[in-house]
């Protein structure tokens, strides 16, 4: 009675035991089969190999720069010096060749190659000589033995790469502006022509709305890093993240980084009211700045800005950032200490008008808001 029922379970459970029932099409087990299959020459890596395709590839050291670089060691002084002809001679291409090669010689064979390095990096025209510049700025940020040594390198030529950031960074839209005791408009041909040791002479890197930098844009800002003081300012709204700030300070600890209105009126004061009074105290009018053309100068104290009280030059600046490019703003302004407050207006204009040599005209819309050309000196006055 039961012995079909019996046949039945038998057949089943031999069709699981054979995997027929489960999957009548699967492949035998591949368990033994390694997990990273080869992969023949030619074909494209699996996605397995991903950590390989990572990894930079190794730098092939051509023959000719081993031989020359292993002649440097020799003992006798014309062979070394051919060898570091020879060297030059090759330009760029033996650039990171001699960078892998000077971790792995010393004594006057890796001065020969710290000399090769630098020769090429000043003979090689741009914008290449910028990426042989970056790497050399590498070295000098990491735990290299040969780091001083290429630090001073790049210090030696500040006024080089001062020039060239300069323009890198002009061509980005950013605006550098310079000491108030040399602001002028000369700043293109001083920086192009000017390549001697000298004191520093920009002070500030404005990154305005219109900037067009990318992360990998800041190592510009870095070439700078041999200037005592540089502050960035930074228009709110721009793509600048945390990391791309960290990236400035990187090796230029004294580098001052802070946000800005998107305009600027050209006026400096005290950061905070030191005689417990109201207001901003101002120390600096910048010439043919929208503050000078409103007639403000130096003592001058603002007391609000469209009404509203401020304490202070960071106070100011906070209030500046919600105004927009060519929007009138009214201010009141003490002169002397007692007299009755006097309200001005002030057009701010956008940080691109200090680029050289042309700033950017006014939107349509806002013609009508140029800055007034009334005489200097003379503010305009509003009925209170």
């Amino acid at each position: 009675m039961f012995a079909p029922q019996l046949r039945l379970v038998l057949v089943f459970v031999g069709l699981i035991a054979t995997g027929t029932l489960l999957n009548a099409e699967s492949p035998p087990s591949t368990e033994a089969v390694p997990a990273v299959p080869a992969v023949p020459a030619g074909e494209p890596k699996s996605e397995d190999t991903s950590a390989a395709v990572d990894s930079p590839p190794p730098i092939v050291i051509p023959p000719e720069i081993a031989k020359a670089v292993e002649e440097l060691t020799s003992d006798e002084f014309s062979v070394r010096q051919q060898a570091t002809n020879r060297l030059l001679a090759l330009g760029p291409p033996a650039f990171e060749p001699l960078i892998v090669l000077l971790h792995q010689v010393s004594g006057e064979a890796s001065q020969r190659i710290l000399l090769a390095l630098e020769q090429i990096w000043l003979n090689t025209p741009l914008p290449q000589a910028d990426d042989l510049e970056l790497q050399l700025d590498e070295i000098s940020l990491s735990f290299s033995p040969y780091q001083p040594a290429v630090k001073r390198i790049l210090q030696h030529h500040h006024r080089l790469r001062e020039a060239r950031a300069t323009s890198a960074l002009r061509k980005l839209n950013a605006v550098v502006q310079l000491r108030p005791d040399d602001n002028d408009r000369e700043l293109r041909a001083k920086l192009d022509a000017d390549l001697s040791e000298s004191k520093q002479r920009i002070a500030i890197i404005i990154l305005p709305r219109s900037w067009k930098g990318t992360p990998a844009d800041i190592w510009h800002i870095r070439r700078l890093s041999h200037t005592e003081v540089l502050n960035v300012f930074y228009v709110r709204g721009i793509s600048l993240s945390e990391a791309d700030r960290q990236a400035m300070r990187m090796g230029f600890p004294e580098l001052d980084v802070s946000e800005r209105s998107e305009i600027f009126i050209g006026v400096e004061g005290n950061p905070v009211a030191f005689d417990n009074r109201s207001g901003c105290q101002v120390t600096g009018v910048q010439p043919e700045s929208p503050a000078y053309i409103a007639g403000l100068q130096v003592g001058d104290r603002i007391l609000t800005v469209d009404g509203v009280e401020i304490r202070g030059f960071e106070d100011l600046v906070e209030k500046l950032k919600s105004k927009r490019s060519y929007q009138p703003i009214e201010m009141s302004i003490e002169r002397f200490a007692g007299e009755e407050p006097t309200m001005v207006t002030v057009i701010g204009l956008p940080w691109e008008v200090r680029r050289f040599p042309t700033p950017p005209p006014p939107p349509r819309a806002e013609s009508l808001l140029d800055p007034p050309t009334f005489p200097r000196g003379r503010m305009q006055i509003y009925p209170n």
